[in-house]
């Protein structure tokens, strides 16, 4: 039973080397084929169906699904920088994403400020890569933590150029659109008025014009 046993084990982790092999060998003919072809500029991922894929798997909880799929996110990075996407979107957390259970959203909180915490370690990597990172979105509605963690790995990358990776958190159509008409309207009050030109009556058009 021991011998049969250990020749088990050998051939099952002779499989896993050759199924290993054969996913690198087929993700890097891949990677190959699409360089041949005009990579975008721009890509964007919407993170969605993370609570759909823990039901679906019978994970204990929805969390565990957001921790997947921010695993899977990670992958889809290491492709994108690859094949030499300069500039990728994750919209990561909406504000509606609020109106969901207590525990799922600090636990999202939680997993966001991991995240970025542990990219500060890899900082060499960053620079050698010239990945800048962003934050965008209403960050005052991120808890104090959150936000100091956004900030510390916005300002050590912030003089990357060669890629750029913007987060979005606590984003929403209406609240950016109201935020930049409000942008908008204190620009135009901060110009200077020359010559009264702001309330200055057009002069009418007589025959003589």
């Amino acid at each position: 039973d021991t011998i049969f046993k250990m020749k088990e084990n050998n051939t099952s982790s002779i499989f896993m080397k050759v199924w290993l092999w054969l996913t690198r060998f087929v993700r890097g003919f891949v990677l190959r084929g699409l360089c041949l072809l005009r990579v975008p500029e721009h890509v964007a991922l919407i993170m969605d169906g993370n609570r759909r894929f823990a039901k679906k798997h019978q994970l204990p909880s929805a969390v565990q699904g957001h921790y997947s799929g921010f695993d899977k996110l990670n992958e889809i990075l290491e492709w994108c920088l690859e094949l030499g996407v300069r500039h990728v979107t994750v919209y990561a957390f909406s504000i509606d994403n609020f109106k969901r259970s207590r525990e799922e959203v600090d636990a999202l909180m939680r997993l966001a400020e991991k995240k970025f915490t542990d990219i500060q370690w890899h900082k060499d990597f960053l620079k050698a890569k010239g990945i800048r990172i962003r934050i965008a979105g209403d960050r005052t509605l991120l808890p104090p933590s959150l936000q100091e963690a956004a900030a510390r790995i916005e300002t050590l990358t912030a003089t990357h150029t060669n890629a750029v990776l913007t987060v979005a958190l606590a984003y929403g159509s209406c609240t950016e659109m109201a935020q930049a008409v409000s942008q908008a309207a204190a620009a135009m009050a901060s110009q200077p008025k020359t010559n009264g030109t702001h309330n200055k009556q057009p002069r009418p058009i007589t025959a003589g014009d």
